[in-house]
C-alpha cells in the first residue's frame, strides 16, 4: 500500500509512515541521537490558541526555547526576522506565509508543518518551501519531538548559493580547489551546450574536458532519461527545486548514475544559461538496486517448492539488475552429463534455444586444463553461428557457474546489448544471486521429506535473515513467530507469542501503527488487496540497545477475502541506515566545502567579512559548537585580535574583549599554532600547571573544550581559527579538525587575495593619477590597458581601444617608423628610450619622451610591454628658450671680437708695422722684434676673426645651410687633416634662419664628435629631403662611441638633442665597432 502523496519516493519517510525526514547526526548510533535543545529556538504558528498551548508545552517539557507568533503571515515573517529561530513548527501554509523565510544574512529556515491532508496537491505546494518533514494530526508529545529533533538535523547546512553570472574560474588558488572537490561542476548556454566542466570529469569519467566543450549535454544521456535530465524543457524555478537524478554514459559506455543540483543564471535580466553540480551516485543506485533484488529473491526462493519456480525467480531478478537486457540458466543433466538450458529471458529475440546442451566435462575443462575463463568457455561449446549471433547481438557476455561440492550443477548466463556493458557492481550483485541460487536448489533435495506442510515452511521461515510473525485479528494473539524474535529483541519465540501487537516500540509508534491498521481494515474494499505497507521504526532489544527496523506488512485473508491476520516481515537495517548516515555526512561535509569555497570567488571586497561570518555559521552549526571565530597577527606579528566570531543562540560573544592582545602573554598556546600544528584541549581544567596563565583566560571566558588550527602563509603564522565549547566539555573527532583546516586554508587564500587586491588598488590608484601616459600591450603589440591620463590626452575611452593594435592607436606611420624597433629592442629585455613629436588630438604638435619597459611574467619571460609617455614640451620651450639667450650670448659676443677687439688689435698691428719701418731707419738692429710683434699681433687678428666667425655664422642670412656645412667641413678638414666632405642629394628649402642655426650646430657637433672621440678619417655629411621632410646624416668611419660614453656629459649629445628638440626634430644615433658613427637629424622643411 503506497502512499497516495506524490513523488513519495524523493521524501525521507519518517517513523510515522509520513514524510518527515530521518537524517541524524554524524556517526549517531540508533536510539542514541542527541539535540541540543538548550540552544535550539523554534517558533510556532498555529490556528487554534488552544492547539498553540498544548503544543508549546509539549515542546517545552522537551527543552525546546518556545517563541509563539499570531497565526499570519505577515507576522511569522516577522517575529522569523525578530528572533532567528532554528526551526518554525507551524499549521499547513498560512495565507501570506512566503514559501521560503530568508533572514538578513539570507538563511532559509526550515519548516515543520502540521496537518491532516494527504493528498497531491498538498505536496506539490510543500515542495516548494524549505519543509523539512510533515507532522499528521493528531499527535503526541514523543510523536512532536522525534518530528523536530529529525526535521533540524535533516536541514541543508548552507543556503543555495544565488543565482547569477557564469562563474569564472580565473585564479589559480580557487581553480584548484574547484578542480579537485568530487563534485562535477558545469555550465551550459541557454541551447544546452557545455561551456565549462571541471577537470575531475576525466578522472572520474574518462571524458576529457576539451572533449565535451561546445557539445550539447544530450549527446552524454541516457536516451530514455532525456525528458528527466532536461526538466520537461523549463528553466522555471519551480523545475529547479529539487535535484534530478538520471543515467549518462561514460567514456567506455558504461552507464553511470548521476544527481543534478542546478539553478538557471541571468546576466542583465536576460537568461543566460544552467550552472550546476553533478554528483555521482551509481554505487547508492546499484546497491539500493542489488539490496532489493536480492530481498525480493530471498523472498521468491523461500516459498519455492520446485527447480522452475527457482530459475524463473533467477531470472526475474537478474533483469532487474542495471545493464543486463539477457539472461539464462542451464541445469546439469546427471543421466547425459550435459548442461542444458532451462530458461532465458529478455534481449534482442533470443532465448534458451540458441544455447544448446553442451558437456558439463568439456566446460570444466576447457576452464581448468586450457585456463579459460567460464565465459570463454561457455562460448567455445557452442556451434560457431550461435557464437557470431552473439557477439553481434550482446555487448558483454556473463558466464556464472553455480557449484556444490566442487563441482558446476548449473550455469547463469547474463548479457548486455551491444554498445553496452555490465557494471562492476552489477556483476557482484549476480554472483550473490548465483550463491541465493545454489542455497535455494540445495534445500529443493530435501522438499520430498517435508511432505509439503507446516514443518517445511516452518524450516523456509527459520532459514530467513528476516523477523516473520503473525498475528490473527480473531484470536487478537499471535499465532506464528520465527526464530529471529532472539537476534532481534534477545526474547525467546514462545514469549513473544504471549506479547501484545507493538509492544517492542515506543507508545507513539505503537499508537501510529494502530491507527494506521484501524484505517486499513475500515477502508480494505476501497484498496489493492495485495497491498503492502512498509514503516522505518526504531526498536529495542531487551538489553536496551535500539536499531532501526523495516517493517513490511500485509494482510492475510479468509475464504470471503477478509483481512483474517496480518503478516508482518521485520529486517534489522541499523547497518544500512549507519551507512546511510556515513554518506550522508560526507556529502554534506563536502557540500559545505563546496559551496565555501564557490562562495569567495571573486566574493567582492565589500562582502568579505559577511561571507566569513555566515562561513563560521555555516562550520559551527555543522560541527554542533557553541562558538566558532578567526584571530588574525597584526603586521609585526606581535598582537592579535579577534576579527570575526559566531555564536549559538544563547552563547555570549566575547569580541568586544579580546581584541589587540599580546603574543608573549600566550607563549603556549600561539607557540604550538606557530609549528603549523592544531591545538586541541578536550578539557580545560585538564590543563598542565605550566599554562596557568592561559587557563585562567580560558576558564574566564567559560570555555570548557577547545580545539584551534593556524593559519600559515609562506611558513608565517597569519592567524587561527577554532572551535569552542562552552556548555558541555566536547571531544572533537578527525573530521572536524580535518573541516577546520580545509576552511582555514580557504581564508588565507582569501586574505592572500585581499592583500594582492589592495596592493593592486594602490598601484591602479597610483597609474590613473599620474600624469604620465601609460600603455599596456602585449606581446602582439595589441592594447590591453590604458590609464585615464592617456585616453583624456588622446580623447579616446579605454573601452574603445581595448584590443586595438598600436598602429590604428598612433596615426601618422609612428608605429612603423618608431614604436616597432623601439618595441623589437625591449623584446630581449631592456628599456627603450626616445623621444618623438606627435600631433595630440586638437593640441599642437607635442613632444613626448617615451619609455618602454618590458613586461615579465612566468619564467621571467616577456609577455607584454609598458608604454610611458611624458608630455615634455614646455620644458623643451624652456630649454629653448634657454638656448635662445645662449646663441644671443654668443653671437653678441662673437659680433664684438669681430668689431671690437679685431679692430683694435688691427690698429695695434698698423702701429707696430709704423714702428717696424721707423726702427730699420733709426735703429735697424732692434726693427726684426718689432716685425715679429707685429706679425703676431696679425695672427691673433685672424684667430679673432675665425673665433667671432664661429661664434656667429649668421651673420649673413643670404648664405644658404648647404654653403654653412661645406665651408665647415673645408675648415674642419685644414685643422685637423682628415678627409672631410658633404653630400648634397636634394637641396633643402628652409626659410626659418633659427631651425638653419640649430641644425648647422647639430651638424658641427656631431662632426666634433667624430674627430675627437671615435678617431675618424673620413667623416661624410649627406643632405636629403623628400615629401617636405629634411634629413640630415653624419657618418664617421671611426671606433663608435663606447656604451658607457653615450650618456656622459662631454659628447655633446645633450645639446644636440635640446637643439633637435627645439625645431621639433628627430635625433637617431647609431654606433659599432666596425661601422662608425651614425647621426641623423630629421624635421619637417
Amino acid at each position: 500500500m503506497h502512499h497516495s502523496g506524490p513523488d513519495n519516493r524523493s521524501w525521507p519517510k519518517g517513523p510515522r509512515g509520513g514524510f518527515a525526514g530521518t537524517a541524524r547526526t554524524k556517526r549517531e548510533l540508533p536510539g542514541e541521537r542527541k539535540v541540543s535543545r538548550a540552544n535550539t529556538t523554534i517558533l510556532l504558528v498555529r490556528k487554534d490558541p488552544g492547539d498553540a498551548r498544548k503544543t508549546a508545552r509539549f515542546l517545552e517539557e522537551r527543552g525546546y526555547n518556545v517563541i509563539l507568533s499570531p497565526p499570519s503571515g505577515r507576522a511569522a515573517a516577522r517575529a522569523a526576522k525578530n528572533h532567528d529561530p532554528d526551526i518554525m513548527v507551524l499549521d499547513a501554509p498560512p495565507d501570506g506565509l512566503p514559501a521560503t523565510l530568508s533572514m538578513p544574512h539570507g538563511r532559509d529556515i526550515p519548516l515543520l508543518f502540521i496537518t491532516t491532508r494527504d493528498d497531491a496537491d498538498f505536496y506539490r505546494r510543500i515542495k516548494k518551501t524549505a519543509c523539512r518533514g510533515v507532522l499528521r494530526e493528531p499527535f503526541d508529545g514523543e510523536a512532536l519531538e522525534w518530528a523536530v529533533d529529525n526535521a533540524l538535523s535533516h536541514n541543508d547546512i548552507t543556503r543555495k548559493r544565488e543565482a547569477g553570472a557564469a562563474p569564472r574560474l580565473s585564479e589559480d588558488n580557487y581553480r584548484s580547489l574547484v578542480e579537485n572537490i568530487n563534485e562535477i561542476i558545469y555550465v551550459l548556454d541557454p541551447a544546452g551546450t557545455i561551456t565549462y566542466i571541471s577537470p575531475v570529469i576525466e578522472r572520474r569519467y574518462h571524458w576529457k574536458p576539451e572533449e565535451m566543450l561546445g557539445r550539447h549535454y544530450s549527446e552524454f544521456i541516457h536516451p530514455d532519461d532525456m525528458a528527466v535530465a532536461s526538466r520537461g524543457g523549463r528553466w522555471d524555478e519551480e523545475a529547479y527545486a529539487v535535484p534530478v537524478e538520471y543515467r549518462a554514459v561514460d567514456r567506455g559506455g558504461n552507464i553511470v548514475y548521476l544527481r543534478s543540483s542546478s539553478r538557471p543564471f541571468y546576466v542583465d535580466g536576460k537568461l543566460a544559461g544552467e550552472t550546476g553540480v553533478l554528483t555521482d551516485i551509481t554505487e547508492e543506485k546499484l546497491a539500493e538496486k542489488t539490496i532489493l533484488a536480492q530481498r525480493d529473491l530471498a523472498v521468491k526462493l523461500s516459498a519455492s517448492l520446485d527447480a522452475e519456480t527457482v530459475i524463473n525467480a533467477v531470472l526475474e531478478t537478474a533483469l532487474d539488475l542495471p545493464g543486463i537486457a539477457y539472461c539464462a540458466v542451464h541445469m546439469l543433466n546427471g543421466d547425459t552429463g550435459e548442461l542444458e538450458p532451462r530458461g532465458a529471458l529478455g534481449g534482442a529475440g533470443f532465448d534458451g534455444t540458441i544455447l544448446k546442451p553442451f558437456s558439463a566435462h568439456r566446460f570444466t575443462e576447457a576452464m581448468e586444463n586450457r585456463g579459460l575463463g567460464a565465459s570463454e568457455a561457455c562460448l567455445q561449446m557452442l556451434p560457431a553461428r550461435s557464437r557470431k549471433r552473439i557477439q553481434k547481438a550482446f555487448g558483454r557476455w556473463e558466464c556464472l557457474p553455480v557449484k556444490k561440492e566442487g563441482e558446476t550443477f548449473a550455469l547463469v548466463t547474463a548479457a548486455s546489448l551491444a554498445g553496452e556493458g555490465i557494471p562492476g557492481n552489477t556483476l557482484v550483485a549476480l554472483g550473490a544471486i548465483v550463491a541465493q541460487m545454489a542455497d535455494a536448489t540445495g534445500r529443493l533435495n530435501v522438499i520430498d521429506g517435508l511432505k509439503k506442510n507446516n514443518e517445511f515452511l516452518a524450516t523456509v521461515l527459520d532459514n530467513m535473515r528476516d523477523l516473520v510473525v503473525i498475528f490473527d485479528f480473531k484470536k487478537q494473539s499471535y499465532i506464528y513467530v520465527n526464530a529471529h524474535t532472539r537476534q532481534h529483541y534477545g526474547i525467546e519465540p514462545d514469549e513473544y507469542m504471549t506479547m501484545a501487537l507493538g509492544s517492542q516500540l515506543s507508545r507513539g509508534d505503537a499508537r501510529m501503527l494502530l491507527r494506521v491498521l484501524k484505517d486499513e481494515i475500515d477502508h480494505d474494499r476501497e484498496r489493492d488487496p495485495n497491498r503492502v505497507r512498509e514503516f522505518i521504526l526504531l526498536e529495542r532489544h531487551r538489553s536496551g540497545r535500539c536499531f532501526w527496523a523495516q517493517l513490511r506488512a500485509t494482510f492475510l485473508r479468509d475464504h470471503d477475502g477478509a483481512p483474517a491476520a496480518i503478516l508482518n516481515i521485520v529486517r534489522d537495517i541499523s547497518e544500512k541506515i549507519q551507512a546511510d548516515e556515513e554518506l550522508r555526512y560526507r556529502n554534506e561535509f563536502e557540500d559545505l566545502i563546496t559551496r565555501i569555497s564557490i562562495r569567495f570567488i571573486n566574493l567582492p571586497a565589500e562582502k568579505v567579512d559577511r561571507g566569513v561570518n555566515e562561513a563560521l555559521r555555516s562550520i559551527g552549526r555543522f560541527a554542533g559548537v557553541d562558538r566558532s571565530y578567526i584571530f588574525l597577527m597584526s603586521d609585526d606579528g606581535s598582537r592579535t585580535s579577534n576579527t570575526h566570531e559566531w555564536c549559538a543562540p544563547g552563547i555570549d560573544s566575547q569580541k568586544a574583549h579580546l581584541q589587540d592582545l599580546p603574543v608573549e602573554e600566550f607563549p603556549w598556546f600561539l607557540g604550538g599554532l606557530s609549528r603549523s600544528s592544531e591545538l586541541y584541549i578536550p578539557d580545560i581544567d585538564a590543563m598542565s600547571a605550566g599554562v596557568k596563565k592561559e587557563k585562567r583566560f580560558l576558564k574566564k571566558q567559560g570555555i570548557k573544550s577547545l580545539v584551534a588550527v593556524p593559519m600559515m602563509s609562506k611558513k608565517k603564522l597569519r592567524g587561527f581559527i577554532g572551535f569552542d565549547s562552552v556548555r558541555e566539555k566536547k571531544t572533537w573527532p578527525k573530521d572536524t579538525i580535518d573541516l577546520l583546516r580545509i576552511v582555514a586554508e580557504i581564508f588565507v587564500n582569501l586574505l592572500n587575495r585581499q592583500e594582492s587586491e589592495r596592493s593592486l588598488r594602490i598601484y591602479e590608484r597610483i597609474v590613473s593619477s599620474s600624469r604620465d601616459m601609460i600603455l599596456f600591450v602585449d606581446e602582439g603589440h595589441r592594447v590591453r590597458a590604458a590609464n585615464d591620463e592617456f585616453c583624456a590626452m588622446f580623447k579616446i575611452k579605454a573601452r574603445d581601444i581595448v584590443g586595438s593594435r598600436l598602429d590604428t592607436v598612433f596615426s601618422g606611420g609612428v608605429y612603423e617608423s618608431i614604436l616597432k624597433d623601439q618595441l623589437r629592442y625591449s623584446s630581449a629585455g631592456r628599456e627603450a628610450r626616445f623621444e618623438m613629436w606627435y600631433d595630440l588630438p586638437g593640441l599642437d604638435q607635442r613632444c613626448l619622451d617615451v619609455a618602454v619597459s618590458p613586461f615579465r611574467e612566468k619564467k621571467n619571460l616577456v609577455s607584454g610591454f609598458i608604454i610611458n609617455c611624458r608630455d615634455i614640451t614646455e620644458r623643451i620651450q624652456t630649454e629653448a628658450k634657454v638656448l635662445g639667450v645662449i646663441e644671443s650670448e654668443r653671437r653678441k659676443i662673437g659680433m664684438e671680437l669681430h668689431d671690437g677687439l679685431s679692430h683694435r688689435l688691427l690698429g695695434v698691428a698698423i702701429r707696430g708695422k709704423m714702428l717696424s719701418e721707423k726702427l730699420k731707419e733709426d735703429l735697424p738692429e732692434t726693427a726684426d722684434g718689432a716685425s715679429i710683434i707685429e706679425e703676431s699681433i696679425n695672427a691673433c687678428i685672424g684667430e679673432v676673426r675665425d673665433l667671432a666667425r664661429g661664434l656667429n655664422p649668421f651673420r649673413h642670412e643670404h648664405i644658404s645651410l648647404e654653403d654653412r656645412v661645406e665651408e665647415l667641413c673645408t675648415l674642419v678638414s685644414a685643422k685637423f687633416g682628415i678627409q672631410c666632405g658633404m653630400e648634397c642629394v636634394t637641396p633643402l628649402e628652409i626659410s626659418a634662419l633659427g631651425k638653419v642655426e640649430q641644425v648647422y650646430y647639430i651638424i658641427h657637433e656631431a662632426i666634433i664628435n667624430a674627430v675627437k672621440h671615435s678617431g675618424a678619417r673620413k667623416v661624410t655629411v649627406l643632405i636629403e629631403s623628400a615629401d617636405g621632410t629634411a634629413v640630415c646624416t653624419v657618418r664617421d668611419d671611426g671606433g663608435g662611441m663606447p656604451r658607457r660614453d653615450r650618456r656622459v656629459k662631454g659628447l655633446g649629445l645633450d645639446i644636440m638633442r635640446y637643439r633637435a628638440r627645439m625645431i621639433g626634430a628627430t635625433l637617431k644615433i647609431k654606433s659599432g665597432k666596425k661601422n662608425g658613427t651614425q647621426i641623423q637629424c630629421s624635421f619637417r622643411q
